[in-house]
C-alpha cells in the first residue's frame, strides 16, 4: 500500500480560513475597528470596516522587508483585493 496524503485541498481551505481570521483579528487591534455578527452569527468581512489609510498600512506592510509567512501574505494580499473591488479608489 502506498502512502498518501488525502483530502490536502480541504487543509489547505482551513489554514487559509485560520490565516484570514488570524490577520482579521490583528487588523481589528491595530486599527480599533470590529466586526459585527449578523442575524445568522457571521461576522462581517473585515474589508467593510477599512479605510485607504488603513489598506495604505497594510500594502506598505506587505511591502517591508519584514519576514511574512506565506499564508499571512496571501490572507492580507485577499483582503486587499476585496477592498479594492468593493471601493472605487484606484490601485496604485
Amino acid at each position: 500500500m502506498a502512502f498518501e496524503v488525502f483530502k490536502q485541498g480541504k487543509l489547505c481551505d482551513q489554514l487559509e480560513e485560520r490565516a484570514y481570521e488570524w490577520c482579521a483579528w490583528q487588523i481589528e487591534e491595530t486599527f480599533e475597528v470590529s466586526r459585527k455578527k449578523n442575524e445568522w452569527g457571521f461576522e462581517q468581512p473585515i474589508e467593510e470596516l477599512l479605510n485607504e489609510d488603513h489598506i495604505n498600512a497594510i500594502e506598505a506592510y506587505l511591502e517591508s522587508d519584514n519576514w511574512i509567512e506565506g499564508y499571512v501574505s496571501s490572507a492580507l494580499n485577499g483582503i486587499v483585493d476585496r477592498w479594492y473591488d468593493e471601493n472605487e479608489v484606484l490601485i496604485p
